[in-house]
């Protein structure tokens, strides 16, 4: 197993743990998903994640959005750029570290936004 694997698994596995909080009196619960990507010589290229938001998460954040046959496709595009935007300013609640070094974070540029049968948004 190459040197950095090891912190980044461990935060990945943090990661999958901790998606239950409390805010505000609302219970929510996040399910997260982390995959290391790495090139073909072995280097870390990329961190894919995955959000499965809960129902009710889900519906406060749908609440007045347009999900009409016609305008479902562009109201999920546009959530999720908001979703997105508002979770890179906490670098994705994802902190990377190669030894005792921070790794930086960069914008996610390939994300897509979905709403499953049970109504649940995952990103």
């Amino acid at each position: 197993m190459r040197k950095w694997r090891v912190p980044l698994v461990a935060a990945a596995w943090w990661m999958g743990l901790a998606g239950q909080a409390l805010a505000g009196g609302f219970h929510y619960e996040i399910h997260v998903t982390s995959q290391l990507v790495e090139d073909t010589a072995g280097n870390l290229t990329g961190l894919r994640m995955n959000w499965l938001y809960d129902q009710p998460v889900s519906e406060v954040l749908l609440e007045g959005e347009d999900l009409s046959a016609g305008k479902r496709a562009a109201t999920l595009k546009a959530l999720s750029e908001r979703i997105v935007s508002d979770l890179f300013d906490y670098s994705y609640y994802t902190r990377l570290k190669l030894g005792a070094e921070p790794l930086q974070v960069f914008t996610v540029t390939d994300y897509k936004l979905d709403l499953t049968p049970d109504q649940r948004l995952k990103l």
